[in-house]
């Protein structure tokens, strides 16, 4: 299982690299926020219905874990899950859902980790070197949140499916999209 995580990580190293270096901050956009939060819930929605359910974990090869990072490198973008794209590609490739839940939260502990230590080097090289005493406390919390969450998660997916998911995903993609093209505010209106 270690070599299958460091296959599918590696993707979304090399991706994120090149997408900082020559995309930065462009598609950090509202819309594009909007779009991909529908578009993505609606292929977890698709994948989850019609895929078959052939696969458990063990039976994960190399070039699977390899699709599913490459899937991982499409959450980069801003409003695509990172979790959710891992599951959707999990369930496309016939896995199960509690298995597909299983391999993407395991896949993120060093996205996360990674996240973790390029923010803290440009922190470091843009001279700010004093961490506020939060961040450890943050870190654990985060950590001890996940242990919890994640068997009462994969036993709630044993019984139910990723609707409530993909319902608080539309539902996400509808504020934005009344808030870029029908709200009064400062992205919507005449916009």
């Amino acid at each position: 299982m270690f070599g299958l995580i460091v296959v599918a990580t590696v993707p979304v190293v090399i991706g994120g690299y090149l997408l900082t270096k020559f995309a930065g901050e462009r598609f950090n956009t509202i819309p594009v926020i909007a779009w991909t939060t529908v578009i993505f819930a609606v292929l977890l929605f698709a994948a989850d219905r019609m895929c078959m359910t052939l696969r458990r974990i063990e039976h994960m090869n190399v070039p699977q874990a390899l699709v599913i990072g490459l899937a991982q490198v499409v959450a980069l973008i801003p409003g695509v899950s990172r979790s959710g794209i891992t599951m959707t590609a999990a369930r496309v490739l016939g896995f199960e859902r509690t298995d597909a839940v299983r391999f993407s939260l395991l896949l993120s502990v060093p996205a996360i980790v990674g996240a973790a230590v390029l923010d803290a080097l440009d922190m470091y090289r843009n001279g700010v070197t004093d961490i506020p005493p939060g961040i450890g406390l943050a870190v654990f919390l985060s950590f001890a949140a996940a242990l919890i969450a994640i068997p009462l998660m994969v036993a709630w997916l044993r019984r139910a499916t990723f609707a409530p998911f993909v319902v608080y995903r539309l539902i996400l993609g509808a504020v934005l999209f009344y808030a870029l093209y029908g709200g009064s505010g400062p992205a919507g209106g005449a916009g």
